[in-house]
């Protein structure tokens, strides 16, 4: 229940700050970035939550349900090869019972401030195919390089053409495999007992 829930955003608190500790004095990362988005647990929400109110759509108010299901959803941006990292949680929303976790939105992208951490004119940034990426670089980070690949249409790796940067050329492929691997490993560190 509640204590659940608490636990599980306590160790996230703990995880995010050790890396933000160590991370914080390095600045911006540059060469071959990966930013992704992930639903690290969910929870069911009861209909009567009054802490939930200010969360909940017209769309979910207007329908009967026995509950609300509330993804701790993260958004990350990994370097490849030095594997630095930086997190950024994403706020509550309410979804259907037996939802999947929904992409991450232009609003959720820019609110988590995660692009600000990429080096501009120095990076390659790589994600999978959310609208959201490739809207909000073109407004918001127009000097920022940008790949992506289809997850939808079962696309995982994409062979890219590199780019000269400061540090050397860019990777020849584009995925997001590194931060992949971060979001098994996060979903590992955190205790059986907390899974929902």
């Amino acid at each position: 229940g509640r204590r659940q829930i608490g636990n599980i955003a306590a160790k996230l608190r703990e995880i995010e700050a050790a890396v933000a500790k160590r991370q914080n004095s390095r600045g911006q990362l540059a060469g071959d970035l990966e930013v992704d988005e992930h639903g690290i647990r969910s929870f069911h929400v009861s209909t009567t939550n009054a802490a939930f109110e200010k969360y909940r759509t017209k769309k979910l108010m207007n329908k009967k349900l026995p509950y609300f299901l509330n993804y701790i959803r993260v958004v990350g941006l990994r370097q490849r090869g030095g594997g630095r990292l930086y997190l950024s949680f994403l706020p509550p929303k309410l979804l259907p019972p037996k939802s999947r976790p929904p992409p991450i939105s232009e609003e959720e992208l820019i609110n988590s401030g995660i692009l600000k951490r990429a080096k501009p004119g120095s990076c390659v940034v790589h994600t999978d195919g959310a609208q959201a990426y490739p809207s909000v670089i073109k407004r918001s980070f127009r000097k920022l390089r940008h790949q992506s690949v289809a997850h939808s249409r079962m696309e995982f790796v994409k062979p890219v053409r590199p780019v000269r940067l400061p540090s050397g050329w860019s990777a020849s492929s584009s995925g997001t495999q590194a931060i992949d691997s971060t979001w098994k490993q996060l979903d590992k560190a955190i205790p059986a007992e907390l899974h929902t």
